[in-house]
């Protein structure tokens, strides 16, 4: 640990200069730098000794949109919790404070230094310390297992490549996870890598599966009722075909505009909602649309979408999944470029069929799975996404047929949400 802590101050000068140039694009990146550091101002509710304080580590957008379902429950069913919610990005703050206001704590996560992380403990006492998906942090851990406070990873999920790079220091990544105390792994597979981390067998036996919470995605009346309502104004009557490519990154929004550009001549009501992945990016993909020659609306800007609009640019945070509700056809980003993909499971709770890349290691087994009930294509390039998108759009028969085989997927594998309650709650419960 020391040697990695000593590295880890060595190169806290890079971190900083990584904090000044994402600010550039993003400012947020300048505030709260104190943060970081374990230098906030905890609320006074952690500092009562009738509550419980559960810390639950969420590093962006996705993991807290991962945990919302989780932190809702426990809120409800727990009336002497506190929870501080961290994340690591701005993007992430931002999704806190939109999903639970004032309900939950909200702070940056310190830097895996040992000052930083004592701090920050010290603040906020935690009885309970939650880690999304796998956020593996050592010092966190080690800390946390000194001073006697469980640590639960949830949702964990490990790929083949994760492994092999924990592989490269056998003895610190089996030391670093043998002092997780449960691991709640989202597949079979998940759990046999994370056991070929662990020296200790009994540290094994700690491994549960209990499938992705993910998959416990519900789509409630108002958020139906939302969406319904955005795509009446979009349509003003007239009939759309729309398609929604959700997340995408750099060098993908290339492939989405040139299948659009070949589709839009073979279906003329055909509107793009193109919903790019961080923020920074909003105004170069705007001019990137434009260059392209497509008429474009900012929904930031609430520009008028007319029947010569081509593209939506959804140029907001956390509204992916309402948007995934106004459409026919989902897309899913990171999947065309070497990044490991987004979350299939949310198109899939709106019934919607999905076109996917080659790359999805970040969510294998649903991908994998969608693809096996048929709710689910993959495309490789352009050309390639430009033809799995037009078998979808000849026909609606083939889209439900699709969108159905999606939903019975998300009602059987749900259920995850509830043994990972079930696991915790001894936990919140001890005396």
């Amino acid at each position: 640990m020391f040697i990695y802590s000593l590295a880890l101050y060595c190169i806290l000068p890079l971190l900083l200069l990584r904090l000044v140039w994402r600010g550039f694009k993003a400012p947020q990146y300048w505030r709260r730098w104190p943060e970081r550091f374990g230098f906030f101002k905890v609320h006074a509710a952690f500092k009562s000794s009738k509550q419980k304080n559960v810390w639950l580590h969420a590093v962006s957008v996705g993991e807290v949109l991962a945990s919302r379902e989780l932190v809702e429950q426990c809120l409800k069913k727990y009336k002497n919790i506190n929870v501080v919610l961290t994340t690591m990005t701005p993007t992430g703050s931002d999704q806190v404070r939109r999903l639970f206001g004032g309900r939950v704590f909200h702070v940056y996560a310190p830097y895996d230094l040992p000052g930083s992380v004592n701090r920050f403990l010290k603040k906020i006492r935690p009885d309970l310390f939650l880690i999304v998906e796998t956020e593996i942090w050592p010092n966190m851990i080690v800390k946390c297992d000194q001073k006697k406070i469980p640590t639960i990873l949830v949702n964990g999920r490990l790929s083949e490549k994760s492994l092999a790079r924990y592989k490269n220091l056998p003895k610190f990544s089996s030391f670093i996870f043998n002092k997780i105390n449960i691991i709640c792994a989202q597949s079979d597979a998940d759990k046999k890598r994370f056991s070929a981390l662990m020296f200790d067998n009994t540290a094994s036996n700690n491994i549960i599966v209990t499938g992705s919470i993910k998959a416990d995605i519900k789509v409630s009346d108002a958020i139906r009722k939302q969406a319904s309502g955005y795509r009446k104004a979009l349509e003003k009557g007239a009939k759309r075909l729309v398609m929604l490519a959700a997340s995408t990154h750099k060098g993908e929004d290339e492939i989405v505009l040139a299948a659009y550009k070949k589709l839009k001549p073979l279906f003329s009501s055909l509107l793009l909602v193109l919903v790019p992945r961080h923020p920074e990016r909003f105004d170069s993909v705007a001019e990137l649309c434009r260059q392209a020659g497509l008429v474009v609306a900012r929904k930031n800007k609430n520009d008028l979408v007319s029947d010569l609009t081509d593209i939506l640019l959804a140029d907001t945070m956390g509204e992916l999944f309402i948007l995934f509700g106004i459409c026919d056809i989902a897309i899913m980003g990171g999947t065309f470029i070497e990044h490991g993909g987004h979350n299939p499971l949310e198109p899939a709770a709106w019934g919607l069929p999905i076109v996917s890349g080659q790359s999805d290691y970040n969510f294998l087994l649903a991908t994998q799975e969608l693809m096996r009930v048929g709710a689910l294509s993959k495309a490789n390039g352009a050309d390639d996404l430009t033809a799995a998108l037009r078998e979808l759009m000849q026909t609606q028969q083939l889209r439900q047929v699709r969108g159905q085989a999606a939903i019975d997927y998300i009602e059987k594998n749900s259920g995850a949400l509830d043994k990972v309650i079930d696991i915790v709650e001894p936990f919140i419960q001890k005396k």
